[in-house]
């Protein structure tokens, strides 16, 4: 009976480093396909920020030549207004005395109301009533 137990001993022994060799596999290819993931996610997430980067350099250059222009566009109007004499008659000029006679006319005399806020940005119950100065339209300034 006691060579029986020994031999039953040793064939368990035998079955659980058997189990132990198995997972110790199994872990092994849990952790290798886990590391390819994570490796692949990384690439992935790598290739992305790069174009992320790119954009935002191509962007940043779009915005840098449409300021330009528009800077360049402002001393060009600029230049054209200062060689160009005024006339009565020229819509530059009176657009600029429109614009003054509006805000004179406006409540409190600043062109902004009594909340501080431009008239066209105020919501329509704190807008003045609209009444009509001389018989004529409310400015509005060519774009």
């Amino acid at each position: 009976m006691e060579e029986r137990a020994r031999t039953e001993d040793e064939n368990w022994g035998s079955v659980m480093e058997s189990l132990d060799l198995l997972f110790a596999k199994v872990g092994i290819v849990v952790v290798e396909d886990r590391q390819q993931r994570m490796e692949t996610q990384f690439d992935i997430s790598t290739k992305l920020l790069e174009q992320m980067l790119l954009d935002q350099q191509t962007l940043a250059k779009q915005m840098e030549s449409t300021g330009n222009a528009v800077a360049q566009l402002t001393l060009n109007q600029m230049r054209a207004r200062h060689d160009r004499p005024p006339s009565p008659a020229s819509s530059d000029s009176n657009e600029d005395v429109g614009f003054q006679h509006r805000r004179q006319h406006a409540p409190g005399g600043s062109g902004q109301g009594r909340t501080g806020v431009p008239p066209h940005r105020a919501p329509h119950r704190d807008r003045p009533p609209h009444t009509d100065h001389h018989g004529s339209r409310p400015f509005l300034p060519k774009m």
